[in-house]
């Protein structure tokens, strides 16, 4: 048996920032063959990121919490562009996903902030005419939003109108919006589709809910239990 120690820190909602606190696990030495496993944490919160992801979130200490805990926050820039016959302004556009992003309710919970430059950046956020969607990947079509790399491809269709799935639930095309980005950003992040756990609780963010949400209510932001990481 091995113990170590291990930082765990919480993203407050609606706002950026943290309250960290120091405890201990037992884990397992493991054979060569085992799977890597969690520790079983006691604790009167869920740990809201994976053990070991990522680095420079889980090594800070409250003693070192400065006034500004913006100098605590990774900075993960991005640019927004279109491609094809668009109706949407870019400056509009460019605004939405700032808010989105940037929302303490959404990824910055995880220690991001997340940073628009004029070209290029880590990832792309891209509003694309419908039909070019496909030309981006063969994984892709015209009717649904993608990601491709480090491009997040935004179907304009799906950006003004929602799908039904959505609309039917109650959902506003501002809170789609909201679920759009932060969905296929989540997967840029290194997320995957998971399913609806229970009737009535809130759909992840990294459910299919343009699709199908099945027994969950729709839901634009991540949950706690969604806030990992795998980019380093």
């Amino acid at each position: 048996m091995s113990r170590i120690q291990v930082w765990w820190a919480s993203g407050a909602i609606g706002a950026v920032a943290f309250i960290a606190t120091t405890f201990f696990v037992t884990l397992p030495q493991a054979g060569a063959n085992a799977e890597p496993m969690l520790p079983q944490i006691t604790s009167s919160a869920e740990p809201v990121v994976r053990l070991g992801y990522p680095e420079w979130f889980l090594a800070i200490e409250a003693r070192e919490y400065p006034d500004d805990r913006r100098e605590l926050m990774r900075k993960v820039t991005y640019s927004v562009e279109t491609s094809g016959a668009t109706t949407t302004r870019l400056s509009q556009l460019a605004s939405e996903v700032d808010e989105i992003l940037n929302h303490g309710r959404g990824w910055t919970q995880l220690g991001i902030e997340f940073e628009k430059v004029a070209d290029g950046g880590e990832f792309q956020v891209v509003l694309a005419e419908a039909s070019r969607i496909p030309l981006f990947s063969a994984g892709c079509d015209a009717e649904w939003s993608c990601r491709v790399g480090e491009k997040v491809i935004i179907n304009e269709s799906r950006w003004v109108e929602g799908t039904p799935e959505w609309n039917s639930a109650g959902g506003t095309i501002a809170e789609y919006r909201t679920m759009l980005i932060n969905y296929e950003v989540g997967h840029w992040l290194g997320h995957d589709h998971p399913t609806c756990q229970a009737e009535g609780q809130l759909a992840p963010i990294m459910l299919q809910q343009s699709m199908n949400l099945g027994a969950c209510k729709f839901n634009p932001w991540p949950l706690q239990t969604e806030l990992w990481t795998d980019r380093t």
